[in-house]
């Protein structure tokens, strides 16, 4: 690697990561966005995965005009999942929070503030989610405003019991540090690893909600996520989490009831999938 391997010894109350592949025509307004927040404590880590673009260049120029800001470069192209466990790893020993920004997204001026106003007064809360916009629409929403706290196995169940999805991505997302250094946070290697996180990470730590837009999702057509969305992925994600995951979660008859709904949904999605891939 072009820098320190290992975390750095002192860092801030929040580590900010971007994990970072080409992502010259987003940069700038990502990392605007965390240099205008109104929560100042925190240090910031670009982790470039050998990017062909000017975005180790822009990532430079901000790093020698401020100085939480830190750039690392692999000395190998990495797997998505890899990249954003590499990021992982970089964080300070005496950070509190892990807050990720992906390279295509920004997140709003009172976003860490607030994010961490909830998660200081709920200690046992590993992972607080915000809402936030995704083009015309407004995703993780579907708690209703009197709740933002719940048991992490109850936030867990909602997903696989009523497909009630409130783990967001992690632009939206504040983790608590010590749930990360538990080991590599991303567990597999696929779209959805992120989601995957919180199902591994839920059952002996708990969920927060912030009910307002503090984070945006860039909609283009280079994203991960509309790349595939053509072959009805989510579909097939929600199965391999439900087959993985219902039975840390759920006991036996509820698997049963509720794979026949789950199936039915994947079998509508993979139908969707061929219609879509003809011609």
């Amino acid at each position: 690697m072009k820098d320190a391997a290992s975390p750095a010894r002192h860092g801030r109350a929040v580590t900010v990561l971007t994990p970072v592949y080409n992502g010259a025509d987003y940069l700038p307004e990502c990392i605007e966005s965390v240099l205008g927040q109104s929560f100042t404590d925190w240090s910031y880590i670009i982790v470039d995965n050998r990017s062909t673009d000017r975005t180790l260049e822009i990532a430079h120029r901000y790093a020698k005009a401020d100085g939480r800001i830190r750039v690392v470069t692999n000395d190998t192209f990495l797997s998505m999942a890899s990249n954003f466990n590499r990021a992982f790893s970089l964080v300070p020993v005496d950070s509190r929070y892990v807050k990720v920004v992906c390279a295509d997204d920004w997140i709003m001026p009172t976003c860490l503030e607030e994010l961490v106003r909830h998660a200081d007064r709920h200690p046992s809360v590993g992972v607080v989610v915000c809402h936030q916009q995704s083009g015309e629409r407004v995703l993780w929403r579907a708690l209703p405003p009197e709740v933002d706290f719940l048991r992490g196995r109850e936030a867990c169940r909602l997903g696989l019991l009523k497909g009630v999805h409130v783990l967001g991505s992690p632009t939206a997302s504040l983790y608590r540090a010590d749930m990360i250094r538990e080991g590599p946070f991303f567990p597999n290697e696929s779209p959805h690893s992120d989601t995957s996180a919180c199902y591994e990470k839920l059952d002996h730590w708990d969920f927060g909600i912030v009910h307002k837009v503090l984070s945006v999702e860039r909609v283009h057509a280079r994203q991960i996520s509309a790349e595939i969305s053509d072959v009805a992925a989510r579909n097939v994600a929600y199965v391999e989490v439900f087959t993985l995951y219902g039975p840390r979660y759920l006991d036996e008859s509820e698997r049963s009831a509720r794979f026949a709904e789950v199936y039915s949904e994947y079998c509508k999605g993979l139908g969707l999938g061929v219609l879509n891939l003809k011609g």
